[in-house]
């Protein structure tokens, strides 16, 4: 079953076209599926199979799945959607990936390493742009620091286009406040609760705690016991944040509010072609400290997407000669180095 063609489940939505035109780019042919009958015409604009089916229907999503190698699960929000694809691919025996960054959801994932060893698959999970990046360069300066006992992300995402599942995923992610690692246990809070500040080519950014699937990933991967991994935002309104977070957690979890943010998202158009790689500039900042020796390094990836996808389809093709199963991130299935492999990645270590 290993040449038997990929599918990619949600290749309708943005991240799922681009996903597609990364894949096709590398000389793979998927199968396409999702819920929407729109599926269809994008097969046939590819001559692709195409198979139209959703998440609740477990009979017709194990048939799709007994046709392929692995599946992508490119379909978010993955707090609704990661379970039921997880639920099928164990079921059928089949390796599994997705571009999940909803702490939530990878720790759920993390929770059925041994189903996956049972069903003797991977569960590759986070692929995608955070814990793709994140967790590769905490490794990375993990083991440059020896006996560090706290780990500093700071992710700073630039993308050229937003993508309904990605947004959903987000309103997710805040709607729980802010999380972080502390004496080996995931913590959580407000919004902004903790933050630190980076230096990154001349510029000073300060970074607020947020509830990253990086965290969890970097701290299972190193078993380093304080990790915290912010987003970056304007000085300024760091302590603003802090103030407003519980009233922002509130407004965010109203399901009135969440209806309409999502009729807002839906309105951006899929992209017509895929982003290039140095239009947009996101990199992680991460620094790992104890006694002995501190480890600073920040690893440049250039727009967000373009990163993402090629992530994804290379941690695909890395499944075909991969034979670890349980629940995966591609940094600890792959190595921390993986990375550095994709066009226009570069990692360097700075002064700490």
């Amino acid at each position: 079953m290993r040449d038997a063609p990929w599918i990619i489940y949600g290749a309708n939505g943005v991240s799922g076209r681009l996903v597609l035109a990364e894949a096709l780019q590398r000389g793979h042919r998927p199968i396409l599926g999702g819920r929407d009958p729109s599926i269809h015409a994008l097969g046939e604009a590819h001559k692709l199979e195409t198979v139209c089916v959703g998440l609740d229907d477990k009979a017709g999503l194990a048939a799709l799945l007994k046709k392929g190698s692995r599946v992508l699960h490119i379909a978010g929000p993955y707090a609704v959607t990661a379970a039921p694809m997880l639920d099928a691919c164990i079921a059928t025996q089949t390796p599994y990936l997705d571009l999940c960054g909803e702490i939530g959801s990878i720790g759920a994932t993390f929770a059925r390493d041994a189903e996956a060893k049972a069903a003797g698959i991977p569960l590759v999970a986070g692929a995608g742009f955070g814990v793709s990046a994140a967790e590769s360069l905490a490794i990375h300066v993990a083991r440059r620091a020896r006996g560090a006992h706290r780990l500093l992300l700071g992710v700073k995402l630039d993308n050229a286009y937003k993508s309904v599942g990605a947004a959903l995923s987000t309103l997710h992610v805040l709607g729980r406040g802010g999380a972080w690692v502390s004496d080996g246990q995931l913590r959580s809070g407000g919004m902004a609760h903790m933050r630190f500040h980076a230096t990154v080519d001349g510029g000073r950014h300060t970074f607020i705690a947020a509830p990253l699937a990086d965290v969890l990933a970097a701290h299972r991967s190193t078993g380093i016991r304080e990790v915290i991994a912010g987003i970056p935002v304007p000085s300024v309104m760091a302590p603003i944040l802090r103030l407003a977070a519980p009233l922002l957690q509130r407004l965010l979890r109203r399901p009135g509010l969440r209806r309409f943010l999502e009729r807002r998202v839906r309105k951006q158009e899929p992209p017509a072609a895929a982003p290039t790689r140095t239009s947009h500039r996101s990199f992680v900042w991460a620094q790992a400290a104890g006694e002995q020796a501190t480890s600073t390094a920040v690893l440049s990836i250039g727009e967000g997407y373009a990163f993402a996808t090629a992530s994804v389809v290379r941690s695909a093709e890395l499944l075909s000669s991969f034979d670890g199963a349980g629940a995966w991130t591609p940094a600890s299935a792959f190595g921390p180095d993986f990375v550095l492999g994709l066009d226009g990645v570069q990692r360097r270590d700075l002064a700490a």
